[in-house]
């Protein structure tokens, strides 16, 4: 992993961010990872906790499809899923089910919110709930967006968006 060099705008307000998934993963009894567009990652729960702000070196294969096309992915059954097809970790992933939300600031996705499962009983807790923790963090995503127009000021790197 390799630390940014640059802030990004889910950088510049990383203790909120953090706070979010803290509570994310309390309230929904899932992991959670929120990366940044580079694949740095802002905020985390569990083993997705460690290496905050460091850009993610390994198969990152889900954030990147939600970065790129800017639209939730939903996998209830990892290892079957397309994406993981090629995955250098697809026979030792530790990810049973994962729900991927694009954070949307103009017309451009500046982030993925991810609740991740990592055990047979999360895996079917986000197959039970997947419309109502699809809402839910689409809501978080809302709420991350107006944090970051809030603190948007005229000589503020946010601005320059």
């Amino acid at each position: 992993m390799e630390l940014a060099t640059t802030q990004s705008v889910l950088m510049q307000i990383q203790p909120t961010i953090q706070r979010f998934a803290r509570m994310l993963a309390s309230v929904l009894q899932l992991e959670v990872e929120i990366v940044d567009e580079n694949l740095c990652r802002v905020a985390g729960t569990g083993a997705y906790g460690k290496f905050l702000g460091r850009q993610l070196s390994g198969n990152s294969r889900l954030l990147r499809h939600v970065l790129e096309t800017k639209t939730e992915k939903v996998v209830t059954q990892s290892r079957f899923d397309p994406l993981c097809e090629g995955c250098d970790s697809k026979e030792n992933c530790r990810e049973k089910a994962f729900l991927g939300t694009p954070v949307i600031l103009q017309d451009r996705c500046v982030g993925v919110i991810s609740l991740i499962a990592v055990t047979h009983e999360q895996q079917e807790h986000i197959s039970d709930n997947l419309r109502e923790f699809s809402d839910y963090v689409r809501h978080i995503s809302t709420i991350f967006v107006s944090k970051l127009l809030e603190d948007q000021g005229p000589g503020d790197n946010i601005s320059k968006i």
